[in-house]
């Protein structure tokens, strides 16, 4: 039995694909809670999860399913020809966020941390919420190019 398609793309990919990105939606909205917390560990680990999610919904939109053991951004190196021109051109910035993101942080809590360090986990903080956002949007661009809902822009 074939299965059913929408310009292209089957429908189980595009679901897929637009369940991880949901996923990876409700994640962000939490994220800003744990920076007012000053829990900032947690806003790194979860922008990093989220960033792997959007990884992941753009993978399967082009029909590649990633295996819980392989790292997905290895995946989306090796498969980058296969993303829209659009996301393609966006390659270097994309897996600079996956390495930063995957970097370990200190963990104390703030209030052990002395001034300046606090001042700098804030700002990295902000850079990882700010950097899963564009990931995001680049993820929900992905989709809707592939899905037939946008149409490219031309590059010249």
């Amino acid at each position: 039995m074939a299965q059913a398609m929408v310009e292209g793309t089957s429908m189980t990919n595009l679901r897929l694909a637009e369940a991880f990105l949901e996923r990876a939606r409700a994640r962000l909205d939490a994220l800003e809670g744990l920076r007012s917390e000053a829990d900032f560990s947690d806003v790194f680990r979860e922008a990093r999860d989220i960033v792997e999610l959007c990884f992941r919904g753009m993978l399967r939109i082009v029909g590649i399913e990633v295996p819980r053991w392989r790292d997905v951004g290895e995946v989306l190196t090796e498969s980058g020809g296969r993303l829209p021109d659009e996301v393609a051109a966006n390659k270097a910035r994309i897996l600079e966020i996956h390495r930063d993101l995957k970097r370990e942080r200190p963990s104390a809590p703030v209030d052990e941390v002395p001034t300046p360090v606090v001042k700098l986990l804030v700002a990295d903080a902000d850079r990882a919420i700010s950097e899963a956002e564009w990931i995001l949007e680049l993820a929900q661009l992905t989709v809707d190019i592939v899905s037939r809902r946008r149409v490219p822009t031309t590059q010249g």
